[in-house]
């Protein structure tokens, strides 16, 4: 996973949760450490035995003895960069009496919320362990005290307190089989939130080889193109004024499995451009050409989407080529229930009936894991929250299995952690379904962490495109690499003065560039 790496690369410091956090750590050379420290409390018990000098009573009655039942015995180690055993704390029940003084607060390990004896490890320099030890301390107090989730506990720290250790912080989440879920950088890119489980441990480690712990990320995908533009035309026409050229000469294709990301900033025609696959554009005040629109449908028959009728295309929407809005709450009729919205579409398409579609419209609910689908049927979507109108959008969406989801800044308006579960929710589905999908955002973040390839829209054309690797790591042209050089790269820092990626400003100026894209481009250095 990219993300992941460019994190590993930019940030000294990463926090690690999950349930594979310990056999990361281990394979990904981001320490020196043995599995002698991911051991049982009983372990690290005759470990610091072993040692010689002064104690330190550590308190691990941070955790209330409810909590300490549910979550077994956990339990934060701290070592310096020799692989010296420095402190050690449990929750349980026994105090640890170990070696040198790193400071008079108790370090409690309540900040390991896991099911067995994994334990936080802080692999750190001399004079500082107790100072990154607290991590744990603090993620801890933010949930109990601050009422945050562990990922919104986990972000506080990333972003606050790591950093100011020297450097910037980051935050990856493993799950139990090893892999990636949940990359985070402090300073602000590469933002891919998935949701990392409910049982995870954490760790906090220091990177000592660079370049290591490089994570891959692969799609089942197909050589089968599903989707296939070519010189898409878009124009809005106007009283009184020129007519507005919203998308010039758009070609891109899709394939089966495949996740294809639209980038670009506001205005850049990425939304038209899915209104006008969807041919959802108002025929009145638009006008859209090309030289083909090619679908390839669920029955493995191929048709040009330009040429059907509107009576073909209502059989199409949804069957086979789906669409996930903005924002859910301007999507959803407010006046029929939800269970009655998701089963019209399955009534149509598929030739249900009423108390079979209903029963589907079940099914889907339970599929994107909204709890009391049973019960959410007969709900309104204004007694539902952001996160849950979202899902009853995707729901609603892959209720018939199309080929082909186009997603249009699903998570826009969506907390850290709701984010995290809709791109991973999208994500099991696409694979269970093998659809190719088109994500539309201006969020690199979430690019670099879902994407297989990567299409840079401005001003209504395809500025670059290539494979998600090509475009963080080596893109060739000045907006993109105005773009990417809004946050931390693989090569080297951001460049100075530019823009954040896709904002309103759009990149940084300075340099030379052809007339259509201005003055955008950064200035030569070798030119200077």
């Amino acid at each position: 996973m990219l993300a992941a790496r460019l994190v590993l690369e930019k940030s000294p410091h990463v926090l690690l949760i999950g349930e594979g956090a310990e056999n990361f750590a281990i394979s990904h050379g981001m320490a020196r450490v043995d599995n002698d420290l991911f051991s049982t409390p009983e372990r690290l018990l005759q470990l610091q035995e072993a040692k010689a000098g002064g104690e330190i009573i550590l308190d691990h009655h941070a955790a209330p003895l409810d909590e300490r039942q549910k979550m077994g015995t956990v339990g934060a180690v701290a070592l310096d960069l020799a692989g010296n055993l420095a402190a050690a704390t449990s929750t349980g029940g026994m105090t640890n009496k170990l070696p040198g003084r790193v400071g008079d607060s108790p370090l409690p390990g309540a900040g390991c919320y896991a099911n067995n004896a994994s334990v936080a490890v802080s692999c750190t320099g001399t004079g500082e362990v107790f100072m990154r030890t607290l991590a744990a301390y603090d993620i801890a107090a933010l949930m109990e005290y601050g009422q945050l989730s562990l990922y919104s506990a986990c972000e506080r720290v990333v972003m606050e307190k790591l950093p100011a250790l020297g450097g910037s912080g980051g935050l990856i989440a493993v799950d139990r089989e090893g892999n990636v879920v949940l990359p985070f950088n402090s300073e602000g890119m590469y933002r891919a939130w998935c949701y990392a489980g409910d049982t995870p441990t954490i760790g906090i480690l220091s990177r000592i080889e660079q370049g290591r712990g490089r994570v891959s990320q692969t799609h089942e995908t197909d050589t089968c193109e599903v989707l296939v533009v070519r010189n898409l035309n878009v124009a809005f026409r106007q009283q009184d004024a020129p007519e507005v050229q919203a998308v010039r000469q758009l070609s891109f294709s899709l394939r089966r499995g495949e996740t294809l990301a639209i980038v670009g900033e506001s205005g850049s025609g990425k939304s038209v451009t899915a209104l006008a696959l969807m041919r959802l554009l108002d025929a009145a005040s638009s006008e859209v050409n090309s030289e083909g629109l090619w679908l390839r449908r669920r029955n493995r028959q191929v048709i040009a989407l330009n040429e059907q009728t509107d009576a073909e295309m209502r059989r199409v929407r949804g069957a086979d080529l789906a669409m996930i809005f903005q924002e859910p709450m301007t999507s959803l009729n407010p006046v029929f229930t939800i269970g009655e919205q998701i089963a019209e579409s399955l009534r149509l398409h598929q030739g249900l009936g009423r108390e079979e579609a209903l029963r589907a419209a079940k099914k889907m609910l339970d599929q994107v894991r909204i709890p009391q689908a049973e019960e959410m049927l007969s709900r309104y979507p204004h007694q539902l929250s952001g996160g849950m109108r979202q899902r009853v959008m995707i729901a609603m969406a892959l209720s018939c299995r199309p080929a082909v989801l186009i997603a249009d800044e699903p998570t826009t308006a969506l907390d850290v952690t709701i984010q995290a579960q809709i791109l991973q929710l999208i994500a099991v589905l696409q694979k269970e379904m093998a659809m190719g999908v088109i994500f539309i955002t201006h969020d690199m973040g979430v690019v670099a962490d879902i994407a297989d390839r990567v299409l840079v829209m401005y001003r209504g054309e395809a500025v670059e495109t290539g494979s998600v690797e090509e475009i963080f790591r080596s893109p060739q042209h000045p907006y993109t690499q105005s773009a990417a050089g809004g946050g931390p790269a693989a090569g080297g820092d951001a460049w100075p003065g530019s823009a954040a990626p896709f904002s309103a400003a759009g990149p940084a100026a300075g340099g030379e560039r052809n007339a259509r894209y201005g003055s955008r481009r950064r200035a030569d250095p070798a030119g200077a």
